[in-house]
């Protein structure tokens, strides 16, 4: 339910290297600094290159140094949506 600020920068960091647009960019911050719910992704895309989207999202939630439980329980989640194995 927190983003940490170093989330936060490899967030803006990755959406620019992925050149997501600005207005994207801007919606998705805005929900994450007002504690929003986040709108729909589009999963077309997201299953569409699972190994990069789950990787990022990986690095997202180690950030700030610590995976909280409910970070692992999403990425769960993410693998369960891409249709990826668990490396467990």
């Amino acid at each position: 339910d927190q983003l940490d600020p170093r989330e936060r920068e490899f967030l803006v960091k990755l959406a620019k290297a992925w050149r997501v647009p600005p207005t994207t960019l801007e919606t998705l911050l805005e929900h994450l600094d007002h504690g929003k719910p986040l709108p729909q992704p589009n999963l077309v895309w997201l299953r569409d290159k699972p190994d990069k989207v789950l990787r990022a999202a990986e690095a997202l939630v180690a950030a700030d140094g610590v995976i909280e439980d409910a970070e692992r329980e999403m990425l769960g989640e993410l693998r369960t949506i891409l249709g990826v194995a668990s490396p467990d």
